[in-house]
This record gives structure tokens, sequence and C-alpha cells, in this order.
């Protein structure tokens, strides 16, 4: 990977594997709480290569995949884009033109006000210092926070409206998901406080770790808490679709409370291919506070919250 590509993880990587995957995920939300998110990407393996979009929302509680042949797939470096057939992707807006037997999805969403992560040499990207690493089983990047929404879009009939809705856009590459992993995503559309939080079991170098990545996103402030940063979960609990789970990392800690609701399965990449299945939550509850000492800095409900959770070492209350 060239410095440039870890500097901006949105480009297309490419990494030239045998299997391989990678993929961008947007997400929209309006002022009602309907929630629309739209997974883009390729797939390469001995299989064959194609491109895919995934959609899943909150209107009709449903799923979508639609596979596109690879010479479909189009992107440009500089300003960055992603186009599928008559699909584009930006950051500065979304066009959506995708008819199959399942799905019809049409309409443009435009894109205003991108936060991305604060970053350094250090941690050029959300991985912190493992972005630097040529081989790592899956890459992750999270590419804007948080970001203000004007426009509409039609799904099977249905308009719906997401000016003054915010969005949220990370993406993913490699060669497969981590085996377990728990991934929450918030936000909040008159504040705009937002919230992102990963923690997956990572093969690293003959062995593997428990890697967590998370910002908190609130008043304008980003804290982050993450691995290489010498944060560490102190809490992982599960009771039925509640979970409780605690990070520290010096002086504070970030408390979280999902209430997990109405999972809906999606392809997700093994070695490449798009064979395994995931289940994601569009209207979970979950419930955030940062401490700092017995101080509390921020206390926030984010509702809905979107929620992956593929682990199985909890304690069980």
């Amino acid at each position: 990977m060239s410095l440039r590509r870890i500097k901006h993880p949105e480009l297309y990587q490419d990494l030239k594997q045998s299997n391989y995957f990678e993929g961008w995920y947007f997400k929209f939300q309006n002022n009602a709480d309907d929630v629309l998110a739209v997974i883009l990407g390729v797939s390469k393996s001995a299989e064959g290569d194609f491109a895919f979009i995934q959609v899943i929302n909150s209107y009709n509680n449903t799923a979508t995949y639609t596979k596109y042949d690879i010479e479909e797939f189009r992107h440009s470096e500089d300003p960055w884009s992603i186009r599928i057939a008559d699909n584009y992707f930006s950051f500065d807006r979304v066009e959506l033109n995708i008819h199959a037997d399942d799905i019809e999805l049409v309409g443009t969403i435009t894109i205003s006000k991108t936060t991305p992560i604060s970053t350094s040499l250090y941690a050029p990207n959300i991985m912190g210092p493992f972005a630097y690493l040529n081989f790592m089983e899956c890459y992750h990047a999270v590419l804007s926070m948080h970001h203000n929404l004007n426009g509409q879009l039609c799904l099977n009939g249905h308009r719906i409206d997401f000016t003054g809705g915010c969005g949220y856009i990370e993406k993913d590459w490699g060669r497969s998901f981590p085996r377990e992993y728990i991934w929450i995503h918030g936000q909040n559309v008159p504040s705009g406080n937002t919230l992102f939080f990963s923690l997956a079991r990572i093969p690293f170098a003959g062995t593997e770790f428990d890697g967590l990545i998370a910002v908190l996103y609130a008043n304008g402030i980003q804290h982050r808490f993450a691995s290489y940063d010498l944060a560490q979960v102190t809490l992982l609990a599960a009771d039925g679709n509640d979970y409780l789970l605690e990070v520290s990392q010096g002086k504070k800690v970030l408390k979280l409370r999902l209430q997990m609701n109405n999972s809906h399965p999606l392809l997700s990449p093994q070695l490449g291919t798009m064979s395994g299945t995931i289940k994601e939550s569009l209207d979970s509850i979950c419930e955030v506070q940062l401490m700092q000492g017995s101080k509390t800095l921020e206390h926030i409900t984010f509702k809905p919250a979107l929620a992956e959770m593929e682990w199985n070492s909890f304690i069980y209350t």
C-alpha cells in the first residue's frame, strides 16, 4: 500500500490479492428516524470477479443484494468517486438507480459538511499504526463521522425524504471479515452526535488479539478509544438481546448499553467471496456514557442505533 492510499483510505485500494473484497458503507437517516444503508463493493476470487450493491432499510425491514459485472465498476481518485452501472457515490452526492427483481431504488442525495476523523503520522486513519502493515486480514476506515443530507429516494414506489437528515460513511477491504466482531453505530439528527464502535478478534503473526477502535463524536469533539492507544475492554456482558460493554483508556471510561432489535441477514466477505452471512439491526437502542473519574462528560441515547453482533465470548448474566 502506498502512503497516499493509507492516508486516503476512501480510494480504491485494490491490494491485488487472489481472494479480495473491498466495500464502502453509506448510511442515511432522516428526522423521522428512517434509516437506509447502501453497501457497495467488489469481490475477487477464483469463482469470478463482480461488483455488488446491498441495501438494507427500516421502512419495510428488508435487505437486498444486487450483482453487477465487474466492468460496470469504475473509480476516480481526484476527486474520489465510485460508479457501479448507473449508481454514483462520492463525498458530495449519491445517485441511486437500482432496478432488480426485488428492489427499485432511485434518487439523489447531496452531502455537505463531511466530518473526517482526526489523523496523525502515528494514526493516519482509524486503524492507527496497523494501517502501515500489509498482511492484515481486514482493514477498516471511517470516512465521515457525520454529514448533512439533502434530497429524496424512492424505494419500491415509496418516497423517503432525507432533507435535513444526517449520514455516515465507512469502508472495509482485505480477505475476510473477522470471525468474531461487534459493530455499533448511532447518530442523532438534531445534535449531530455520532458513535462508532468496533471490537474484532484479529489474527496477527500466528496468534490473535481483540482489537478495539471507537469514536464518540459529541458536541464537536472526537473522543477516541483504541487498542493502539492502550484502551482496554473491562466488561462484555449479555442477557438475551441486551448487552453491556465498557472500555477504559487512561482516566476515561466509555460505557455502552445496547438493546438489539430486528436483525436482517446480509452477505459478508469470506476469502474474497460474498459467501458469509451476518445480521445487522437498524433499530436498536444504544445508551452511551462517557466518564472521566466520577464525572459524566456525555450521556447520550442513540435511537435508532445500528448494530452487528458476531461475538461468542460474553459473560452471560
